[in-house]
């Protein structure tokens, strides 16, 4: 059955996986060779080669946002369209439906995260650069995967327990947030929403991988 929710969700999302992928294959090497690093071991060599990898690391935290974005949130829409006829034709409960729905999105994400390695591998072995410095193409690869997984999880979650009411809910708690913002600064002069940041991407927070080192080339 895994099989079959699995090879639906790939028919849905291989264009934008097929995408994603392309993006996260060339984002290395192209980002770094942008940079022009020059060769050498002084002190612009590093600093060129520091900043391309921090470029590097950006992008592809934010590709690991959108790819999650894209496999949560494309099912449900197409089965919301289609009346979830695809999930009532199953002979399966609908808590079983939603834990292989989200077991074959999660699967599917290993897609692009086996794309982040490729293209680092790539990109450590084209590119030129200070023996002080390293690369790192598995370590931003499990990044990319762990982060997309986050990313995938929550917006999975908000989506299957709100149902319909998902985008109000949504948009409640932005503009909640605003307020709880703005009330804080003119009260207390802090920022609640800060500290809250600051709390779930901390350790033990759910969301520390979004703050670690997303680095291709570091020390």
């Amino acid at each position: 059955m895994f099989r079959q929710v699995l090879s639906t969700h790939w028919k849905w999302a291989q264009l934008e996986l097929g995408v994603y992928s392309v993006i996260a294959f060339v984002i290395p090497t192209a980002f770094m060779k942008a940079m022009a690093v020059p060769s050498g071991a002084n002190e612009s060599t590093i600093l060129s080669a520091m900043q391309g990898s921090v470029g590097v690391g950006i992008v592809i935290g934010a590709l690991a946002f959108i790819a999650a974005t894209t496999l949560s949130v494309r099912p449900w829409i197409t089965d919301h369209a289609r009346g979830h006829a695809f999930a009532l034709s199953l002979p399966i409960a609908w808590p079983t439906f939603v834990r292989l729905r989200f077991m074959a999105g999660a699967t599917l994400l290993l897609v692009p995260a086996v794309a982040v390695w490729l293209g680092g591998s790539l990109a450590s072995l084209a590119l030129t650069y200070p023996e002080t410095l390293h690369a790192y193409p598995v370590s931003i690869a499990l990044r990319f995967l762990s982060g997309s997984l986050v990313f995938y999880s929550a917006i999975f979650a908000v989506q299957y327990i709100a149902g319909k009411r998902a985008p109000v809910i949504v948009a409640g708690t932005l503009a909640a947030i605003l307020v709880l913002e703005l009330f804080g600064q003119g009260i207390t002069g802090t920022s609640p929403v800060l500290a809250v940041w600051n709390a779930v991407t901390s350790w033990p927070g759910p969301f520390e991988v979004l703050t670690v080192r997303w680095m291709l080339i570091d020390v």
